[in-house]
């Protein structure tokens, strides 16, 4: 079994969007992959214009919702 996730974020007028989709497969040749959690939240935008930090930030952001 394996997961693929997608995790999307963008800062847009004034909040930072966060959104993720967790797949799951069992491997084997052939296997479909199936949503098994979907989540998202938004956060007041900071104007944090440092890269890894906003990253860091939203991706926090979107640990606190699991």
């Amino acid at each position: 079994m394996y997961y693929l996730a997608r995790v999307h974020a963008y800062d847009a007028m004034g909040y930072v969007v966060i959104s993720a989709e967790l797949k799951e497969s069992t491997g084997a040749p052939g296997s479909e992959l199936h949503t098994v959690l979907t989540t998202s939240t938004r956060l007041d935008g900071v104007g944090e214009d440092e890269p890894a930090r906003w990253l860091r930030d939203a991706l926090v952001g979107l640990a606190e919702t699991l």
